[in-house]
């Protein structure tokens, strides 16, 4: 099954498939590997048969994805949900550097719902880092003193939220839970927070 998961991702992008479903069975998928995600898939589900039964362990996750939905499995290791920059190169003048060219990023969304995530790797600085328009739901957050920040780090770029209900945050007393920085807007309710520390950013974000 871990040969089918790392095809269905390669014939994805083969084939310029924009969105891409991978359904998980009861079982352990582990890969040594780092997994990288990206273009031209615009939506990538990952759906398990069930949270503890089904698991996802890697090193690490790289996505340039512009909608991801996790959902039902247990997954270890960590998360980047990348920016995804668009750059109009017809238009671009010469004359521009990079970090100087006016940047468009496109509308990134995440949705995790009954998840369980463990942080595995001490290749981060924080287990999972995340971008665009967040939705959390029905989900358990594990950190580890492998990582040396947060469990969740996540940046609204001055234009995006985040919600998150019904969840659960141990930073087994190694690890912030959250860190926010310029969201307009953030939503946390019925959820619990352990062993660790939250940092709000509150010059930049409004927590209702």
């Amino acid at each position: 099954m871990k040969k089918q998961f790392l095809n269905n991702i390669k014939d994805a992008k083969n084939h310029s498939v924009n969105e891409l479903v991978i359904n998980l069975n009861d079982e352990t998928y582990e890969f040594l590997e780092n997994i990288n995600i990206e273009s031209p898939i615009e939506k990538l589900h990952i759906k398990g048969n069930s949270k503890d039964n089904a698991v996802l362990q890697f090193n690490k996750i790289t996505d340039g994805v512009i909608n991801v939905i996790l959902e039902d499995s247990n997954i270890n290791g960590s998360i980047d949900i990348d920016k995804t920059l668009i750059i109009d190169e017809e238009n671009m003048n010469e004359e521009y550097y990079e970090d100087d060219y006016p940047k468009n990023y496109m509308n990134v969304t995440v949705s995790m719902k009954n998840i369980i995530f463990n942080g595995l790797t001490d290749s981060k600085f924080n287990c999972i880092n995340l971008y665009g328009n967040v939705k959390i739901d029905q989900s358990k957050f594990y950190g580890s003193p492998l990582f040396e920040n947060s469990i969740l780090s996540y940046n609204g770029e001055s234009r995006n939220t985040i919600k998150i209900s019904n969840s659960y945050f141990n930073g087994v007393y190694s690890n912030n839970c959250i860190s926010m920085d310029n969201g307009i807007f953030a939503d946390i309710n019925s959820s619990e927070f352990e062993n660790c520390s939250s940092h709000l950013e509150p010059q930049h974000l409004t927590d209702g």
